[in-house]
């Protein structure tokens, strides 16, 4: 497992030789659970859960469940399901005309202050500046390209991302 940590973005990812399960089936089995609850986590990233929750859910004790998902993701759960909220936070501020306000809100920020505050330190820029700045849209896009999203059509070396309201952006990117 290999956490890739960039000013814009938090890629996870896994080794392909690096694969602790590998004919271990005692561990297949642990790591099957913590896929499930990988997967329930992506699926209701807008629902509250605690450490206790997920870890109930896994059959584990919160402790023994922390140092597992750590070794499976490369990240604590809390830091994981954080990371995801972020991610959903810059997809909103590039795909939609919400106030940051309210995207601060969207992923369960409480307060304005301390959305801009995180955004900050883990992007490295305000989420204005990220919603701004041509140069991260066009990395960004770069991102989403490598993973095949499919909002993305392109020809020859230039992208072209579908946005809501029928905004297009026109971005000169180098493959």
């Amino acid at each position: 497992m290999f956490v890739k940590k960039n000013p814009m973005f938090l890629d996870v990812g896994v080794f392909k030789n690096a694969d602790p399960t590998r004919g271990n089936n005692k561990l297949n089995h642990i790591y099957s659970r913590i896929d499930e609850i990988i997967a329930y986590i992506h699926n209701h990233i807008d629902e509250p859960f605690s450490l206790s929750w997920l870890a109930d859910q896994a059959a584990y004790s919160p402790f023994h469940f922390s140092r597992v998902f750590k070794q499976k993701t490369g990240l604590s759960p809390h830091y994981y399901v954080a990371s995801l909220k972020m991610q959903r936070a810059k997809d909103l501020l590039l795909n939609t005309d919400l106030t940051v306000r309210d995207i601060g809100m969207e992923i369960g920020q409480q307060s304005l202050g301390t959305f801009t505050t995180r955004f900050t330190e883990r992007v490295g820029m305000t989420p204005s500046q990220f919603r701004k700045s041509p140069m991260q849209v066009s990395m960004y896009l770069q991102s989403l390209k490598k993973l095949g999203h499919n909002n993305l059509s392109t020809k020859a070396n230039v992208i072209e991302w579908k946005l809501p309201l029928k905004r297009r952006f026109h971005l000169k990117v180098l493959f």
